[in-house]
């Protein structure tokens, strides 16, 4: 009787043995699954494998995570969900590295992971948000002189004569041309005539 025992026992170590060895190969196509789509940037991929179960805290054989995965593939809006779900920010691969390490090129990636807990790298700021450039500046035209401001506005011809002076101007690459259209201006608001 006891060797009856001894051998169901065996098998049942056997058969639990074969399930935890058949969980694992499927955990493991489930990881290389995922990876996949994170590469070929397939979110709704990985969100159905993650939908079905499959835990953060997994590694492949090198002890890498899929937030690993997910920084190392600049995948911003998964590491994101990753962390939103649970996902260790400070996980440890079998060669030290964490998902700041694997995302470290990316900038937006790293202070995440940081944000979420992970380790700083030496040296680390957190990258400032852009700031949003200022509007272009109108390039000024050429004002009118001085001297001559109240005789523009009183000259019935003002408005003719200032759109045709600017008009010139704008043309004129040295200072030669700029006093010519200038004298041109002036005449114009005297008698009408630009020409």
């Amino acid at each position: 009787m006891r060797w009856m025992m001894t051998l169901l026992a065996a098998m049942a170590l056997t058969l639990g043995a074969a399930a935890t060895a058949q969980s694992d190969d499927q955990l493991s196509r489930q990881y290389s699954d995922a990876r996949y789509a994170l590469g070929v940037r397939d979110d709704a991929a990985v969100l159905r494998i993650l939908d079905a179960g499959f835990p953060l805290d997994y590694t492949d054989g090198d002890g890498y995570t899929l937030l690993h995965q997910a920084a190392s593939n600049n995948r911003v809006d998964m590491v994101k969900e990753l962390l939103r779900r649970g996902a260790d920010p400070a996980a440890k691969s079998r060669m030290g590295f964490t998902p700041v390490d694997s995302g470290l090129t990316y900038p937006k990636i790293v202070d995440l992971l940081v944000a979420a807990g992970g380790p700083a790298p030496t040296g680390y700021r957190a990258m400032k948000p852009p700031v949003p450039a200022a509007a272009p500046v109108a390039k000024a035209s050429a004002p009118r002189p001085a001297a001559t401001r109240s005789a523009a506005d009183s000259s019935p011809y003002a408005k003719q004569c200032q759109q045709k002076w600017y008009a010139d101007q704008a043309l004129c690459s040295d200072s030669t041309c700029k006093m010519r259209t200038y004298r041109k201006w002036q005449t114009c608001l005297k008698t009408g005539s630009y020409y």
